[in-house]
């Protein structure tokens, strides 16, 4: 489930770790790529203690997964700003982010952090169990937004301490 550097890699591995009323491998990507960009962000934090930070959020005990707003403000209130763009070139400034995106099927959430390489990033539990999934921001739309329908959400440098009381 986790990479060898610590990043969870297979969403599909995780049956047994329940989020709300289901189990994570139907609907964990929230947890799974807040826990991967918490890591990027230099704020690593355990992965039940993520769990269980999103889980009051969920709607319908989960069914429908983690919502957008609940994401962006549980990360806020951890000192990860995350800036929202439409556009690929966009995604790519910064040391990585969030894209959200409509499979075919449902939605899903991925953390991207940088390989090193200009504009080369490096895309988490977005094919299950594959840990090197390399490719720019607008490779990465082409190839996994289905009808083009998704949004990047890019860190903001630096990450400012956000006081606890939001």
């Amino acid at each position: 489930m986790y990479s060898a550097d610590g990043y969870c890699i297979d969403q599909g591995a995780s049956r047994a770790i329940r989020y709300g009323k289901c189990s994570s491998a139907q609907n964990g990507c929230g947890w799974i790529a807040a826990y991967n960009l918490l890591r990027i962000a230099g704020k690593p934090y355990p992965p039940a203690r993520v769990r269980a930070g999103l889980a009051p959020t969920l709607w319908m005990g989960g069914r429908m997964g983690t919502r957008v707003t609940a994401l962006w403000r549980y990360l806020h209130r951890r000192g990860v700003t995350l800036i929202p763009t439409l556009r690929s070139s966009k995604a790519a400034e910064g040391p990585g982010g969030l894209a959200f995106y409509y499979t075919g099927k449902g939605f899903h959430f991925v953390a991207y952090a940088s390989a090193g390489r200009p504009r080369r990033y490096r895309f988490l539990n977005a094919v299950y169990g594959r840990d090197r999934l390399l490719c720019t921001p607008q490779q990465f739309r082409k190839q996994f937004f289905k009808h083009g329908v998704g949004l990047f959400f890019r860190i903001a440098e630096p990450c400012p301490p956000m006081p606890w009381n939001l």
